[in-house]
């Protein structure tokens, strides 16, 4: 009976200890809490980049979201994408990004031979993120008139391949970050449409008190790749 058992403790053994270390390097990860543009186009290259000093657990919201993870203490380390600063956390900008006005190629502004004009965004339905979003803040800021007077949403997603195929398919144009739209560019899914506007936005990483030394390195992995060749944002 004895020797029945012993497999079964040897199992339950191996089992425990695998737990423990589970749940001890998920303790020891750095947390950090990513708007989306960022944690589709960029933290994935970070995070391979510093998987030699840091062990990264990414967690994906709006830039509001990660705002209130960084403040609450849940998440020690933020990266947002909204012109809004940080009241109350330490802040450092690490690159600019730039929103594009995109369209189906069977959409009237496909050919639009001018710029589309603040008026031209703000009065027409358009594919958008929830308030909150970083790309969303951003518009609303850069045609310098109150949200409430915008046009209602032809559809509102918080997801980035939602709002892509959504433009995609005609719902409507949309404002999506240049670093999210490359293949669809490429492959003749969605055309660019020039804008009067300036819809740059910074990237930002928050943090609410010092730096752990797990932050530290995975900011000077991210500061190193923005002089690489190949860097991003642009």
């Amino acid at each position: 009976m004895c020797e029945w058992g012993r497999p079964l403790l040897e199992a339950a053994t191996t089992f425990e200890r695998s737990l423990h270390t589970l749940m001890t390097g998920a303790s020891d990860a750095l947390l950090v809490a990513a708007s989306q543009t960022v944690s589709e186009a960029l933290m994935p290259r970070w995070m391979t980049a510093a998987a030699d000093r840091v062990r990264v657990r990414l967690e994906s919201g709006n830039s509001d979201w990660v705002v209130d993870e960084v403040r609450s203490g849940r998440a020690h380390l933020g990266f947002t994408e909204t012109p809004d600063e940080a009241d109350g956390l330490a802040t450092t900008v690490l690159g600019v990004d730039e929103l594009l006005v995109v369209v189906s190629p069977r959409h009237a502004w496909a050919s639009k031979s001018e710029p589309v004009t603040a008026a031209d965004l703000a009065s027409t339905p358009l594919v958008s993120r929830e308030s909150g979003s970083g790309t969303r803040r951003t518009l609303e800021l850069a045609l310098g008139i109150d949200p409430a007077l915008m046009a209602e949403p032809a559809a509102q997603l918080s997801s980035t391949g939602a709002i892509r195929a959504a433009i995609a398919g005609g719902v409507g144009p949309g404002v999506i970050s240049s670093l999210l739209v490359e293949d669809d560019l490429r492959a003749g899914r969605l055309v660019t449409v020039p804008a009067a506007v300036d819809l740059r936005r910074p990237f930002r990483a928050v943090w609410s008190a010092g730096l752990s030394a797990g932050a530290q390195d995975l900011l000077a992995v991210i500061a190193a790749s923005q002089h690489s060749p190949d860097s991003s944002p642009r």
